[in-house]
């Protein structure tokens, strides 16, 4: 006797999506305030990559397959090229300001100050494995494909980049931590504004594009 597989109901797939979402936005934020204090910034690195998988993991088991997190074999062209425009107009852009005496200083930061071999390991290794891939996964991957899936994509990419503002004030109160309250307000403040309208333009070089390649570069 041969038995069909009982369809799925919608309103589970939809239930678990809800769910898998607040699990997502919980260990976003858990992750966030429990990393400075308790993960030793030498193994910051590995962490993070180990939990950009833990956040695929979520996606997976939300209902994302590679298209949904945008990186399906189809939609690498795209992100390449959106990707690759964005990169030379800012690489070209940063090349100007740092070649014009009147605005080099912009681009000073005591907290980058290290030798070549230091700033070639940032570059390189830390701060596409160690922040790009974690921010990528669980931002414009996870999170706003599984709000895509109950949101209209304007709605999900405005949620997602409020949150991925949200996600950036517990680094800088930590590094404004000796300063006056009235900076480290103002450092907070603009710092969200800063960080969500980065994430409506990530996000939508990750809708425009539909891939996931494009905001990663």
């Amino acid at each position: 006797m041969v038995t069909s597989s009982p369809t799925r109901d919608p309103s589970d797939t939809a239930r678990r999506t809800i769910v898998v979402l607040v699990i997502t936005v919980a260990v976003l934020a858990a992750w966030n305030v429990g990393r400075i204090p308790l993960v030793p910034a030498e193994r910051h690195l590995v962490f993070n990559v180990a939990m950009a998988v833990v956040f695929a993991a979520l996606g997976v088991i939300g209902g994302l397959d590679l298209a949904g997190f945008g990186l399906a074999r189809r939609q690498v062209k795209a992100g390449l090229i959106y990707g690759g425009a964005v990169f030379a107009i800012v690489g070209v852009g940063l090349a100007i300001i740092a070649l014009v005496p009147a605005t080099s200083d912009v681009l000073r930061d005591d907290r980058v100050l290290v030798d070549r071999p230091g700033m070639l390991f940032q570059v390189l290794v830390e701060i596409p494995f160690g922040t790009v891939l974690l921010e990528e996964l669980a931002f414009r991957g996870t999170l706003l494909g599984l709000l895509r899936k109950r949101l209209s994509t304007r709605a999900a990419v405005l949620v997602s980049s409020v949150i991925f503002g949200l996600w950036h004030i517990a680094g800088v109160v930590n590094d404004s931590a000796g300063d006056p309250a009235l900076g480290v307000a103002g450092a907070v403040v603009g710092t969200f504004v800063a960080t969500t309208i980065a994430g409506i333009g990530f996000a939508w070089l990750r809708v425009r594009s539909d891939s996931l390649i494009a905001p990663t570069a």
